[in-house]
């Protein structure tokens, strides 16, 4: 149960005027998709491509609060010719589903899957975050809480998905429950109780 979310988009990356590391990826269809690029491949980019040639990029995609509104964060870059074993605009996802109504109609049917980072410590919780996928999963049941690994494809700013299958169901963790409130039995922390004089007897 890896979790993974990673594709391939063909276009050109061109930076903004403020910041290198940040512009749009501007696919071979022509649609401009909000980009940045991490890491080493900064360095690469500068050095090595042309901004009026495509190339393939290797991508993390996100979908962050616009479900509509595709992110790509760049990591590698490939070209100018693709290899056609990798074909451009192809992702593998594979996380948990936290969101998904077989029921819905197929223009309005959705998926929301949880993706968690790795860390290499074991001992922290690893981060996460929530991708947006339109179509449903090959299954008649919601899924909440299965591993499942998908292949999706961009169509235009949307990840639709294509196929998939279900890997397992993923182990969650049971709350600790809160033990009761211990009593104490010092006295100063107990409510007083009323002293009652007993009654003198008559003179």
């Amino acid at each position: 149960m890896q979790y993974r979310a990673i594709g391939v988009v063909a276009g050109r990356y061109l930076p903004s005027e403020d910041q290198f590391t940040k512009g749009i990826l501007v696919t071979d269809d022509g649609l401009p998709i909000d980009a940045v690029l991490l890491g080493k491949v900064m360095n690469y980019v500068r050095k090595y491509t042309q901004p009026d040639r495509d190339y393939l990029w290797v991508v993390y995609p996100r979908t962050r609060d616009n479900p509509e509104a595709l992110h790509l964060q760049i990591v590698g870059v490939w070209g100018p010719f693709p290899d056609p074993a990798v074909p451009p605009d192809w992702f593998s996802i594979r996380g948990e589903i936290i969101l998904h109504d077989p029921h819905l109609p197929p223009d309005q049917a959705f998926v929301t899957i949880k993706i968690r980072q790795h860390v290499p410590d074991p001992k922290t919780r690893p981060p996460y975050f929530r991708l947006r996928l339109h179509g449903s999963l090959p299954t008649s049941y919601r899924a909440t809480h299965d591993f499942w690994d998908l292949r999706v494809l961009r169509q235009g700013s949307r990840l639709v998905i294509q196929d998939g299958i279900r890997v397992g169901s993923v182990l969650r963790k049971p709350r600790p429950k809160k033990a009761p409130p211990r009593r104490s039995n010092s006295p100063s922390l107990e409510t007083p109780r009323p002293i009652r004089k007993k009654p003198r007897p008559p003179t």
